[in-house]
């Protein structure tokens, strides 16, 4: 069942780099820039704070505070259809998109903005399955700097990044496809984590079992 779950983890991405391969490449530098929306950190004033998830779970957000808790200076707001990503954890797939829900919301420095010249939701979600690809994560892996457990990227290198770009009307093929994989490959995840938890109570219920029937109860 482990070996079965490793294995899903990294389907998605998989078949993202089977269905690009052949592909025209670019430098990331080609479809998109850094936004740097400047924030003016006001005590009293509510922000939201946002965080990257690891193994590309997307955003989430880290906490709603008031502007006397927040100590870091160079804050930057983000808005819808942004790509965020942490420097520290992006060999780590800490690299996403962000949603209307998350509009608004303040990250530091360590969370580099950057944003596509082409924002149509099918180029969204090819991008967001690039990211998933083996070839991603290892330029992403290549370009951090630094002692283990201390790595970090620095913001020119994101810029050469090569990743898959085809005519719009093919990112909106593939990403239907692969819409299907991640769909596919999420029930099978279930499936197996059910068995999971089956499989971790059966060695306690044998015993149980055995234990009954040592004991004369069954």
């Amino acid at each position: 069942i482990r070996q079965n779950l490793n294995l899903l983890e990294g389907l998605v991405g998989a078949a993202t780099a089977k269905a690009c391969s052949g592909m025209p490449m670019v430098r990331v530098s080609e479809i998109g820039n850094y936004i740097l929306r400047n924030v003016e950190i006001v005590p009293g004033s509510k922000y939201t704070q946002i965080t990257v998830a690891m193994k590309n779970k997307g955003l989430r957000l880290r906490r709603i505070c008031d502007g006397s808790e927040i100590k870091s200076p160079g804050q930057a707001s983000v808005m819808d259809g942004d790509i965020l990503f942490s420097r520290i954890d992006i060999r780590q797939g800490a690299i996403g998109f962000v949603g209307k829900d998350l509009e608004g919301g303040v990250v530091t420095r360590d969370f580099p903005v950057f944003r596509l010249n082409e924002l149509d939701d099918a180029t969204r979600s090819f991008m967001r399955y690039v990211f998933m690809t083996p070839d991603f994560k290892t330029q992403a892996q290549e370009a951090s700097r630094g002692t283990t457990g201390r790595k970090k990227m620095k913001r020119p290198a994101f810029l050469e990044f090569t990743v898959p770009w085809p005519e719009q009307t093919t990112r909106a093929t593939v990403a239907n496809t692969l819409t299907q994989v991640e769909s596919y490959s999420s029930e099978l995840v279930r499936r197996y984590k059910q068995q999971e938890i089956l499989a971790k109570g059966l060695g306690l219920s044998v015993v149980a079992t055995l234990f009954a029937q040592d004991a004369g109860l069954i």
